[in-house]
Order: C-alpha cells, then structure tokens, then sequence
C-alpha cells in the first residue's frame, strides 16, 4: 500500500487541489495551476497596515458590476451588508461614521435613484478626496462600480484609484494594480490576478436572478422577507428607490405642466375652494366690510392644489377673472 510520502498519481492531485473557507465561501486552491484568492488577501493585508483600497469595477451593462463588487466586500469580510451599499455622498458619510465597522468596506453604487449621473460623479470625487484622511483610521476599502474609469475625475483616476477590476462577463474579469509614476507624470497598470466571482450568494440560491422571483417580496409571519439573501435585499431596495424616483419625476412633471398653464387652467384648478380665497376687508373711514377675493389666499391656493409659486402680479390678474366668474363672493 502506497503511503503519503510515496503518493500515487491521484493522492498526488489531491495534494495539489484542496479547498479553504473565506468568509464562508468555499475557495479552490491549486497552486500549480495558478488558483489561489490573491486578490482578497492582498486587500487585507493593505487594510492590516491601515493603507488606502480604493477599487473600481467597471465593465458593460449586465455583467454584474454591482454583484461582482458586493462578492468582492464578502469575502474581504462576511460582515458586509445592504447597509454597506450607498448610493449618494450623504449616504457615505453617514456609513463611514458608524461604530463598529472597522475593516467593512463600502460600496457606492450607480444611481438607481435619486441622483443625477452629474451628481453622482461629483459625490463619488468627494468620497474618493474623503478617504485620503477616513482609511487611515477607519480601514475601509471602497468599491466603486461604474460603467468606465475615464467618467471619474482625471487627478483622482491617476492618485486616488488603487485597483481596477475589469469584467469581461459575470463575476469574471481582471484586477490591476493602479500607480502613479513619482517622478513622470504617467500612470501605470500591473496584473494582479483573474476573478472569477460567479453570481452572487450562488451557494444559498441557484436562481440566476432575483427578478421574478416569486419569494423576493414575500414578508415573514413574524416580520421581515423571508428570502433575506443579499442579492434580494439589494433588488427591494433598488426597487424602492426606482419607485421613489419615479414619483418624484411625475410630480416634477407636473410642476413643470402647471407653470405652462394658462390663467383660465388655473381657475379651473382652484374653482372648487372658492371659499378659501374670500376675505372680508373693513374700511375705517366709512365703517363699511366687503368680501373680496384675497390676492395671497390665491397665491396660496395656487402653490397648495399645483404646486407653483406665482408672483403677486399674476394673482391680481387671477383675482380679477374670479371676480367675473362669481360677483356674488365679491360684493
């Protein structure tokens, strides 16, 4: 019988290939082969000696940037929640304040929201100027996906960028490491290592998406989702704020028709409160009251039914047509 320090052709192979836990996903290692999760390891040790991670994922719509960065935190630490997800700079600030949080990285996702994509640039800026003073202290990485590196801010690409990963398909890509030349002003990119990721919480759910998913928003008896996966919690939420989104750009919408409407539009939306817009007006000298219609209560009821705010000009000009339409209130 053939012992280990005289392995056969297949105890060999099993030598070669084994398997580790990393933050509780089952990693391959076959160091012949060149599979071993180099990436991970290297981030955490820069965040061990308290050093700047800032990571950009970038890649073509629909190859799971959001995911591939999200897998990426996973495993840099099993703490990593939806809380980590932030969407504006406001959101990211909060987040990096938090207690307890030390060496949980970030992600800033793209706007699924409420930002516009000017915005959302400029915040991604700040938070990137941010962590300059924040990492040192607060160990923890940013992950930033978005479509293309050149979108973001040329001085920050060439000395704020520490890592670019760039996917070729689903949770699988390339990771370089971003340098600026000390003495040239020259940036320089060297291969780390290949990802191969694959989807997100693939352990827990085979479904290769959350979308149509009958459980997705389906609430627990003693409260909650029952699906609670990440990838699940990250599709309600998006889909919250999309919603959000939309009501928002209706009413602007709205707005935007109200300050094109025509004064007879306008006594068409107000006519049924007419009696909101009455006040009785006392002369001193003669001792006499009239009911005439108020040019602010206009404004105000203007402002309240559409939502604009229109100058005391064009309130008289309201007043005057109410006047015409009802004699009877104004007398």
């Amino acid at each position: 019988m053939q012992t280990m320090e005289n392995p056969t052709p297949q105890q060999q192979i099993q030598l070669k290939t084994r398997s580790i836990n990393v933050s509780g996903y089952r990693c391959v290692i076959d160091l012949q082969r060149g599979i071993y999760p180099f990436f991970t390891y290297e981030i955490r040790g820069r965040m061990h000696r308290k050093m700047s991670n800032n990571i950009v994922v970038t890649g073509e719509a629909g190859v799971s940037k959001t995911y591939t960065g999200a897998f990426a935190a996973k495993l840099l630490n099993r703490r990593f929640s939806i809380q980590d997800l932030v969407m504006n700079f406001k959101m990211y600030m909060t987040e990096i304040v938090r207690y307890g949080k030390t060496n949980v990285p970030i992600e800033f996702d793209e706007p699924q929201a409420d930002l516009d994509k000017r915005d959302w640039y400029k915040d991604i800026n700040k938070a990137l100027v941010k962590t300059i003073t924040s990492q040192r202290f607060r160990r923890r990485p940013l992950i930033i996906p978005i479509i293309n590196q050149n979108l973001l801010d040329l001085n920050l690409r060439k000395y704020l960028l520490n890592y670019h990963m760039v996917l070729t398909n689903r949770g699988v890509g390339t990771v370089y490491k971003i340098s600026a030349s000390q003495f040239e002003d020259k940036i320089y990119r060297r291969r780390v290592c290949d990802i191969q990721y694959g989807m997100m919480d693939i352990n827990k759910c085979s479904k290769d998406s959350c979308l149509g998913c009958k459980t997705l928003h389906k609430e627990h008896p003693e409260g909650g989702y029952i699906c609670d996966l990440w990838r699940a919690a990250y599709e309600r939420m998006k889909e919250r704020i999309m919603n959000e989104r939309d009501a928002k750009t209706l009413e602007g919408a709205k707005i935007a028709d109200a300050k094109n409407m025509r004064d007879n539009e306008v006594i068409e939306a107000i006519k049924f409160d007419v009696n909101d817009m009455i006040e009785i007006k006392q002369y001193k000298k003669t001792g006499e009251s009239k009911t005439i219609f108020s040019p602010v209560r206009i404004g105000m009821k203007v402002e309240e039914r559409l939502g604009i705010i229109i100058g005391m000009q064009r309130c008289y000009r309201l007043r005057v047509m109410l006047e015409k339409l009802y004699p009877l209130y104004a007398r």
